[in-house]
């Protein structure tokens, strides 16, 4: 029977036997380990005693017993008090589910009472659900890149260990493999380690709240003795036309204290003397900014006329050369390397409670609870920044920070800033013409059905196929359910035209490629178009794990090649667009970092490549030409074998046997030994040190390659081989755009850099600095590095529009096709 005594979440149904479930161990004070887990299972639901089920019943069995860690030593508890059900699609019993963060941060109250009465020495988190309660996490997710870290926790005066839910590790166990298995028992290790720890000696300095003009001034005045100073900014959501809600600083004195404040920005706004004071550190070139994320403040400022010079420093950038796979956010890194984690928790417990979305203000917020936030964000930004830098040199990283992903942001906050021009004329009459094309292709798709139905809803077009048109099938989803998507439509359409299904695939597949084009691409435009008729969309060159820029709102790196689509985006109205395009640059990295001298001669002849290596796969004689199957195999190995192509794979592509496409991947090496020994090598040196490196001494870390579960050591060794490939062509396109900003400079360019996708940059360009800008493009990314033993070769075009030279568009064809 229930207890009516909690009923803050829907984890609670009738048939739940407790509630407020509590934790048990015989230690319950002071005990060295307190265990939190996701939930209870039925096991728990029924006995009313935590930690009675399967998993951690195993758990017990296997890793706390034989590591001595018994009854007396430990208490065991959950992040959520209360079985969470879920009630099946249809049917009228409920079963075991797993909690969501809303169920999690509601019982966050009840962990919080009990854990700092049991006061454990350390905490081992088990699972996302409790990684979510410890760190108030915006997610049900994390648990992998959190594990093996450990942190002294603030908020319970206690170290704190994550690692992974028993259930998963039991599943993995079962099948045979032992790689989490043993990262849980040093997990637990460490934890009985950390048990007999004595914590961290530190003390934060006093955090400063201004709300006037005369203390703002002096605080200012005070900060110019230092030679760097953090800042942060608090925004009124993420649009850097919104309003900005303050300012935090932090420097340091002459004594080498901290001295944290957060600046309410009426103060600076509404002083023309704070102003000046705050320009004046701003744009100071003895002054070094350090920031996290600095490109969004800088977009702030810049939009509400304060702008930054000299040396700006974004420890962000730092945080993701020093462990690319652990998230880059400045609450995450406070809490892994800082040791006062869970400032932020005050704030996002305000927020939950008062069910913020994405879009509520955040003027709604109090400042008794920004200000102490806020400026701990520019105190945690200066104290990584001290800490960073002596790692960052004792990995040998801290030339490719100082010298390439530093210069390289300045580029991109500024093509950032300035946006790229869209036609939205152009972009309405697509849009039409595609409306008109998929009006006439759903009366298509009618008439040959005989009536209307959702053709976009997946099991009504399935029974439509399958049951009524006797489609053959194709296997099924997990769930059960015939396959019906693309791939599936896409053989079905191959299919002789006498059959219903065959001709309905192909305008399913017209459709729904006509779908995508306006709805993604056509729609992002109508979402994110300023008023100045530009795109400022944001970059991110801590977004990959390979050092590949990103960029959102909106994603203009997913653009697909169509003409149509392309060209939308164009020079601003009487200038031109210059593109430059490192021309076949991945494989160009390839002979950089192989140095397989039949691939180097290739790449340094200016020849097609792919014509070259067919040429040398084949051994075809100078005199005669590869046919274009000859040259598409070796197209499709020289991409497929950076990202550890098989011979299925390969088979896949091609279309042939796989016995067909493992006799062209022999010849490939046998010709090209330097790249499969290079291949082999890096494999090699990655599975013994769990790590690899690119020509510029960026570092790709793979634990999962030391994996005995073979599809993801398979996955991991794909990675060693691509990673240190993509590095090399996104940092050789992050040197030569610093190249062209800094000799723009130097000649008084007026152009901008307005976009970067891939290998690729677009410049806005005055008409009369076409001809300059051209040479500075052909320099900035053909001279070469002595490092490396190549040089790049760069296509420009100028025109118009993006793309606009390029013949095919796959949309026009279609749109012609229906006369739209």
């Amino acid at each position: 029977m229930t207890c009516d005594i909690c009923t803050k979440c829907k984890s609670i149904y009738p048939h739940v036997h407790t509630n407020l479930m509590k934790g048990v161990g015989v230690g319950v004070k002071n005990p060295d380990i307190l265990f939190l887990s996701d939930a209870p299972d039925k096991a728990d639901d029924d006995s009313g005693i935590p930690f009675s089920g399967g998993a951690n019943l195993w758990l017990k069995k296997n890793v706390l017993t034989p590591l001595n860690i018994s009854k007396k030593d430990s208490y065991f508890t959950y992040a959520v008090k209360c079985r969470p059900t879920k009630k099946p699609k249809n049917a009228n019993y409920r079963i075991q589910s797993t909690p969501d963060r809303r169920a999690v941060l509601q019982c966050r109250e009840h962990v919080e009472k009990e854990i700092k009465a049991v006061k454990p020495k350390v905490i081992v988190v088990l699972g996302n659900a409790a990684l979510c309660s410890i760190i108030y996490g915006d997610k049900i997710t994390g648990i992998t890149k959190w594990q093996g870290k450990y942190v002294w926790n603030k908020e319970f005066n206690c170290w704190t260990v994550f690692t992974y839910n028993p259930f998963l590790v039991m599943i993995d166990f079962s099948k045979g493999s032992s790689f989490k298995f043993n990262r849980l028992i040093d997990d637990i290790k460490l934890a009985q380690e950390l048990a007999v720890k004595d914590p961290p000696k530190y003390k934060l300095p006093e955090k400063e709240y201004i709300t006037s003009e005369r203390r703002a001034i002096e605080y200012i005045k005070s900060a110019k003795i230092d030679t760097k100073i953090a800042l942060d900014l608090e925004t009124d959501l993420f649009d850097p036309r919104n309003e900005i809600l303050g300012m935090s600083l932090c420097y340091k004195d002459e004594r080498k204290n901290l001295h944290p404040a957060y600046i309410d920005w009426k103060v600076i706004e509404e002083s023309e003397s704070v102003s000046k004071h705050l320009s004046s550190i701003l744009l100071s070139k003895k002054i070094t900014k350090l920031g996290h994320n600095i490109s969004f403040d800088r977009k702030f400022l810049h939009f509400h006329d304060f702008d930054i010079d000299g040396k700006v420093l974004d420890t962000m950038n730092m945080s993701h050369l020093l462990d690319e796979n652990f998230s880059v956010g400045l609450k995450e890194r406070t809490w892994i390397d800082l040791g006062f984690g869970g400032y932020e928790i005050p704030l996002d417990k305000y927020k939950f409670e008062h069910k913020f979305t994405k879009n509520t203000s955040y003027k709604k917020i109090p400042n008794e609870i920004m200000a102490p936030y806020a400026s701990t964000d520019a105190l945690a930004t200066y104290m990584l920044y001290e800490k960073y830098v002596p790692r960052l040199q004792q990995e040998k990283l801290y030339p490719v920070f100082e010298k390439i992903t530093s210069p390289v942001l300045d580029v991109m906050t500024e093509a950032s800033i300035t946006g790229i021009y869209a036609d939205m004329d152009q972009a309405r009459r697509l849009d039409k013409r595609m409306e008109v094309a998929k009006k006439k292709l759903e009366k298509k798709i009618y008439s040959i059905v005989g009536k209307q139905f959702n053709f976009m809803s997946t099991s009504q077009l399935s029974y439509l196929l399958f049951n009524q048109l006797h489609a053959p099938t194709f296997g099924k989803t997990k769930s059960g359910n015939l396959k019906c998507d693309k791939n599936v439509l896409t053989e079905l359409a191959k299919k002789s035209t006498k059959y219903k299904y065959s001709i309905l695939s192909q305008y399913l597949l017209k459709y729904k490629y006509l779908h995508k084009m306006q709805s993604t691409y056509i729609g992002q435009l109508n979402d994110n178009i300023w008023d100045d008729g530009r795109i400022h969309s944001n970059y991110n060159n801590s977004g990959t794990v390979t050092g590949r820029t990103s960029n959102s709102k909106p994603c203009t790196h997913n653009i697909p090649q169509d003409r149509l689509i392309r060209s939308i985006y164009c020079a601003s109205p009487g200038n031109l667009l210059i593109e430059a395009d490192i021309k076949a640059a991945e494989m160009r990295a390839v002979a950089i970092l192989s140095k397989d001298p039949i691939l180097l001669n290739i790449v340094n002849s200016g020849l097609d490549i792919h014509k070259q290596t067919a040429r040398e796969i084949f051994k075809i004689a100078k005199d005669k030409e590869p046919t274009d199957k000859q040259r598409n195999i070796a197209k499709k190995i020289n991409f497929g074998l950076i990202y550890g192509i098989t011979a299925q794979g390969l088979a896949r592509r091609l279309g042939i046997s796989v016995e067909e496409a493992q006799s062209y991947i022999d010849m490939y090496f046998e010709r090209f030994q330097g790249v499969a020994n290079w291949l082999n090598n890096t494999v090699d040196f990655a599975k013994k040190y769990g790590y690899v490196r690119s020509a510029f001494m960026r570092k790709r870390r793979l634990p999962e390659i030391k994996s005995d579960q073979k599809f993801v050591m398979y996955r991991a060794m794909r990675q060693a081989m691509n990673s240190p490939v993509q590095s090399v062509a996104a940092d050789w396109t992050y040197i030569a755009m610093s190249r062209v900003r800094k000799e723009f400079k130097k000649q008084n360019i007026r152009s901008k850099i307005i976009h970067t996708v891939h290998d690729c940059v677009l410049v806005d360009a005055i008409p009369q600095e076409v001809k300059q800008i051209k040479k500075i493009l052909n320099w900035a990314f053909s001279t070469q590095i002595k490092a490396l033993p190549i040089k790049m070769v760069v296509d420009i075009e100028v025109g118009h529009r993006w793309g606009e030279k390029k013949k095919e568009s796959n949309l026009e064809i279609i749109l012609t096709e229906l006369a739209a």
